[in-house]
């Protein structure tokens, strides 16, 4: 760490960005005890500089705590309003109090004590309004209970929130303080957020333009929150209609799982397996209207760029799902979070019902039961003119022809197929 300081104690007042990351492998040469002590007491003596009043974006990834408590350099930058850090201590943790211009805070890795700390710092934030966490430290997990103590002690309003998960008590504090501040939340996995708490968030805000609640490129499972189709579909039982939602004119990116759809049409699992607890219709044309109003609900997104029902979080080793052998022998992944309960995203179900969605650019049915077959890939060119990707299409029956159709008729526009392995 002594190598920093003579650059720390030269920096100009006119420093505008300061990144510093150093890697587990990397070396430091440190003085000898006495040597150390005296560069310290030298500091003292001579202050920490004038303030860095040009600084207003720092990056601090270090790979452990005990570099923090070093940076003496801290106390000069009155006027950061982005900070990027790996862990918080109690000395990063002080200095924040002094940092009353930030805006942007960005963790790497977060447990209970750093979330502690920024509750304690919050009050003395009045800018602050962006939290966004890398991943969880799962030895030292933050509880739900300190979620919502830290989301609660916003002054300004949280406007931009990216979390690895979002449990019952945190979703609740963002929907009776946040919505009318929020624009982005992103979520990728939840233990008990209900279908009705992530319509109050989606409804209430009339700001938000990214909602996401879907975890991609890792494992979640079952913790995967999702929508029931009742819940999103939102019906004003008095006039039988949609209820209006604030989120209509500014929602640009809406990932999550809708489900609870009746499909008994699917009898047969991805594997060629019968079904167990199959949903069933209540009342004959039940599947027909709830897909229909679900679309009605999609259709008031009129500004929507990025529509994902589907995605992918597969660990294609043994721990949801394993691999097993299908119907006709063959040794493939379990996947026992496919989507079958769902949206079929044909013209028959409803499809047509999103014409007005015209600035949709990405479309994503990964791991879904869809029925996306020629007809329907024809009519989204037709009406959705941005399009640029596709994913999800299977690698079998009218998705395989579909994809097909687009790779000769419409390659500028991406096909991403599903299939067993990544």
């Amino acid at each position: 760490m002594q190598i920093l300081k003579p650059v720390l104690d030269r920096c100009s007042a006119n420093l505008q960005r300061f990144s510093f990351r150093l890697g587990y492998n990397s070396t430091i040469h440190a003085q000898d005890e006495e040597a150390q002590e005296e560069k310290e007491e030298e500091v003292e003596r001579k202050g920490t500089g004038d303030p860095l009043v040009g600084l207003k974006e720092m990056d601090l990834a270090f790979n452990t705590p005990s570099f923090l408590s070093n940076l003496h350099f801290l106390k000069r930058c009155i006027q950061v309003e982005e900070l990027r850090v790996h862990i918080i201590d109690i000395v990063l943790a002080e200095s924040l109090k002094t940092f009353s211009r930030l805006k942007k805070l960005h963790i790497n890795n977060f447990d209970n004590v750093s979330a502690g700390f920024i509750s304690s710092a919050l009050p003395h934030l009045p800018k602050l309004d962006t939290f966004h966490v890398g991943s969880e430290d799962f030895q030292h997990p933050v509880t739900d209970r300190q979620l919502a103590d830290l989301l609660s002690a916003s002054r300004l309003g949280w406007r931009s929130i990216r979390l690895p998960s979002l449990n019952s008590l945190a979703a609740e504090v963002l929907i009776l303080k946040h919505c009318p501040t929020l624009e982005e939340l992103v979520v990728e996995q939840s233990l008990d957020m209900s279908s009705a708490q992530m319509r109050h968030i989606l409804s209430s805000g009339p700001r938000l333009h990214t909602f996401v609640t879907l975890l991609e490129g890792g494992l979640a499972g079952s913790k995967v929150p999702h929508f029931v189709a009742k819940d999103f579909i939102d019906l004003d039982s008095a006039s039988n209609s949609l209820k209006p939602w604030k989120c209509e004119s500014s929602l640009r990116v809406f990932h999550a799982k809708i489900l609870s759809i009746p499909r008994s049409d699917v009898t047969t699992d991805r594997h060629g397996f019968p079904r167990e607890d199959v949903l069933q219709e209540t009342y004959p044309g039940q599947t027909q209207e709830l897909q229909s109003q679900v679309y009605q609900r999609l259709a008031r997104f009129t500004h929507l760029e990025k529509l994902g029902l589907g995605h992918d979080d597969r660990d294609l080793g043994f721990v949801h799902g394993g691999y097993i052998d299908d119907v006709d022998g063959n040794y493939v992944f379990g996947d026992s979070y496919y989507q079958y309960d769902c949206l079929e995203m044909t013209l028959k179900s409803g499809l047509g019902i999103l014409e007005g969605l015209k600035k949709l650019n990405e479309l994503n049915v990964m791991r879904m039961t869809t029925r996306i077959g020629v007809d329907e890939v024809k009519w989204m060119r037709r009406n959705w003119p941005n399009l640029q990707t596709i994913i999800g299409l299977d690698i079998r029956g009218n998705e395989m022809e579909a994809a097909q159709w687009l790779k000769e008729e419409c390659p500028q526009v991406k096909s991403t197929p599903y299939v067993v392995g990544r």
